[in-house]
């Protein structure tokens, strides 16, 4: 019986540890996950533009759109105020936009970038 009872406790640690293994602390609880997609093209000629550099003045990561000039954006944030987005390309003008606004724009987002 004491030998059950033993196991019994030791299953029951076990299964208490993995239990609380995979909570998230306070601070991730607290950001906010945005996806944003859209197309990026020329504004002469409205070619679709692959490669494009695609950055953030508050985050670490860089995205870049796809040979089809498609972009996909995934941010986990935590404080999304006065955050901007940088679409930039060797040949083109760099154009900055503002958080908000790519957010209150419904569906995809069309960004046009002009050629030097």
């Amino acid at each position: 019986m004491k030998r059950r009872l033993n196991y019994f406790s030791l299953a029951l640690v076990f299964i208490n540890c993995f239990a609380f293994a995979g909570e998230q602390s306070l601070s991730d609880k607290a950001k906010n996950i945005i996806v944003i997609s859209g197309k990026i093209s020329d504004t002469n000629n409205n070619e679709l533009l692959a490669g494009v550099k695609i950055s953030c003045n508050n985050c670490e990561k860089t995205f870049y759109s796809d040979l089809d000039g498609y972009f996909f954006i995934h941010l986990d944030l935590v404080d999304s105020e006065n955050l901007k987005i940088e679409f930039s390309q060797i040949g083109y003008y760099a154009k900055s936009i503002d958080f908000k606004e790519l957010l209150g724009s419904s569906g995809n987002t069309y960004i046009d970038l002009k050629s030097k």
